[in-house]
């Protein structure tokens, strides 16, 4: 578009000229030729600029495919995060629950070991009173 309004300009501008009816061919030429290098030069700078904001569009659009892929991927880790996070609620408190359990059970068997050795101690006593029994039966 801009390459349309440079070439508009030049060929507006040697029109003008032409038309006044006192310029010669080869004084045009000579005017037109500095202004047609400077066009020619402003349509490169325009088709390189173009070109870089093309490439530009791309890198653009490849960096917009590239974010949508990171937020879906964070999405979906997140997502994944919930469900570990609830299994960790969830085995916490099965853990809990087995501990306090563990817990019940170590003070039933600490009972147990208590009433173990006072029978244990009972049984040593009616036997130490059973053998003195026998002992003064058998001295009588």
């Amino acid at each position: 578009m801009l390459k349309r309004v440079i070439k508009a300009g030049v060929v507006l501008s040697a029109g003008a000229i032409l038309f006044t009816g006192c310029a010669t061919k080869e004084y045009v030429k000579q005017q037109i030729k500095p202004v047609a290098e400077k066009v020619q030069t402003l349509e490169q700078r325009v088709d390189n600029l173009e070109k870089r904001v093309s490439n530009l569009e791309s890198q653009i659009s490849a960096i917009k495919s590239s974010t949508e892929n990171n937020s879906n991927q964070i999405s979906d880790l997140g997502k994944q995060i919930d469900v570990i996070s609830a299994q960790y609620e969830r085995l916490n408190s099965e853990l809990q629950r087995v501990k306090a359990s563990a817990e019940n059970c170590a003070e039933k068997c600490d009972e147990a070991v208590r009433k173990v050795n006072e029978l244990e101690a009972e049984v040593k006593r009616q036997n130490a009173n059973i053998e003195s029994l026998i002992n003064k039966s058998l001295r009588k």
